[in-house]
């Protein structure tokens, strides 16, 4: 496979050695590289025997592959992804770690859903013989993936034994890290070789040194924009004059309400679902706080969120400042909002409503513009963390996106009860 060359099996070159030994050997090599990546990788886990990984490879007790090297597995695209995303996704979920799509990117690699991580890890820990998204050619090798990965090269010292020399190039350390930010990451090694140390130096000189010339690169968040920004540059300048002016989620002042301020924290930060007792139920008034925090990587940010279930003397910064509103159904909720209709403030303000699985909608609810999300059963528990991450990839989205100002003075939204009907069900 491209991106995985073995190193020379010590004493095959050496004199003295037979030619039937060398041929042997380079059978062996050859074998070995045929060998999909996952298939070393099951190997290893099933084994219960440690796989290093160090500067970008993998070593399989001596055979090194590539993070970037394509394996037999496949996410619902139907392209084959990298080995180093399959062994970073075991390594984090069965050490109970996190594994969050926003870290996964920023470390370069694939993210695996829930709904494939679970089929995957089983494959892989030996307790079925196939999964879903598996190449059976691939993995079989029958057939080698175009890969990009680069190669291992090998350099021979005085000694005459193979030693490692620098995989990356100049260019490809300047594009994958930001030295003058990351020089911490050195500090903190005391006493470890640092890979590329010389040309993370260089690239640190040459900033330095243009800083210096009063070239700077100010980011897109400081420069001067004319027109419509995004909303979380707006949120940013908010931030930049106020820091505890943080976005604000709205959620139902309702006890009865599947998500409200008793359950919101767990549902948005942890990904878990707890139904309120009975004694804060009884005690709604004097038992929920008056806001909770919700922490969440955002654009490579990690942003703070109040979560708050009354708007009541809302300011106007308040209001620039709330992004997400989740909905029960009852239009009473929104009584007194600066809002003409509830169209322009589901534009204004991302709305979430929780609906039971396979019940129908409400007609009226079926007609807002707004996320509608089923709550898991009760035996369902892992699937309320692929929730929570639906609601940020909403908002996210959301969030990169300008915002129409749709705010009223004047007129308001009227709130008041209606008779609820129900959507069809279709056959």
């Amino acid at each position: 496979m491209d991106g995985q060359v073995e190193l020379p099996i010590a004493g095959t070159d050496a004199p003295g050695s037979t030619q039937d030994d060398t041929q042997a050997a380079a059978a062996s090599s050859k074998r070995r590289a045929r060998k999909d990546a996952l298939v070393y990788l099951r190997e290893f886990i099933i084994a219960k025997k440690t796989i290093h990984y160090q500067d970008d490879w993998l070593d399989f007790d001596g055979h090194k592959v590539h993070k970037s090297a394509k394996c037999a597995y496949a996410l619902q695209g139907g392209s084959l992804i990298d080995v180093g995303s399959v062994w970073l996704m075991f390594e984090k979920t069965s050490a109970d770690r996190s594994y969050t799509q926003a870290e996964t990117k920023a470390m370069g690699f694939t993210y695996i859903g829930i709904d494939r991580r679970g089929d995957l890890c089983d494959f892989l820990l030996g307790k079925t013989e196939t999964c879903r998204g598996l190449n059976k050619d691939v993995w079989s090798g029958k057939k080698r993936p175009r890969d990009q990965s680069p190669r291992l090269r090998r350099k021979v010292d005085k000694s005459g034994e193979a030693t490692l020399e620098d995989t990356l190039s100049y260019e490809d350390v300047s594009k994958r890290v930001r030295c003058v930010q990351d020089l911490d990451v050195v500090i903190r090694r005391p006493g470890k070789m640092v890979p590329n140390a010389n040309m993370i130096l260089k690239i640190a000189q040459e900033e330095w040194t243009a800083l210096s010339n009063g070239i700077r690169s100010d980011s897109p968040s400081k420069s001067r924009t004319k027109g419509p920004v995004p909303l979380y540059m707006e949120l940013e300048q908010l931030l930049r004059k106020n820091p505890k002016a943080n976005p604000i989620f709205v959620v139902p002042m309702n006890k009865s309400a599947p998500v409200n301020l008793l359950n919101a924290q767990e549902l948005l930060q942890f990904g878990t679902y707890k139904e309120p007792d009975k004694e804060h139920i009884a005690f709604f008034e004097s038992t929920r706080s008056e806001s909770v925090e919700v922490k969440r990587n955002i654009n490579g940010k990690l942003w703070t969120f109040e979560v708050r279930d009354s708007v009541k003397n809302f300011s106007k910064e308040e209001w620039l400042r709330t992004v997400l509103v989740i909905t029960d159904g009852n239009e009473w909720q929104f009584k007194g909002w600066p809002f003409e209709t509830v169209v322009d403030l589901f534009s204004v303000i991302k709305g979430v409503y929780f609906h039971d699985t396979g019940k129908p909608l409400p007609t009226h609810v079926y007609n807002w513009p707004c996320l509608k999300l089923p709550i898991p059963t009760s035996s369902a528990h892992h699937r309320f963390a692929q929730l929570r991450d639906d609601i940020f990839n909403h908002l996210e989205e959301f969030m990169n996106s300008t915002r129409p100002m749709k705010f009223v003075n004047e007129s308001k939204l009227g709130g008041g009860r209606r008779m609820v009907e129900m959507m069809k069900n279709i056959l």
